[in-house]
């Protein structure tokens, strides 16, 4: 049991390289959000009211501007 076999150290190495990369996303290194001429980041938190449309086809809402009006408490 003091040595280990190549299947071993192979399992080994790739729980290594995966948990070094779940540690990196993390710390914000992939799908970070960055702002650029391109890409303008959005601040969207904060209290969101939505009011759901529940006809069978989903259309309701658009078909009655339900967007323009304020939402019903």
């Amino acid at each position: 049991m003091m040595g280990s076999t190549g299947a071993e150290r192979a399992a080994k190495c790739v729980f290594l390289a995966a948990l070094c990369s779940v540690c990196q996303a993390l710390q914000g290194g992939m799908l970070f959000p960055t702002e650029s001429p391109s890409r303008e980041l959005k601040d969207v938190s904060g209290l969101w009211r939505f009011r759901a449309d529940l006809s069978p086809d989903r259309n309701r809402g658009f078909e009655q501007e339900w967007y323009k009006s304020p939402l019903a408490e």
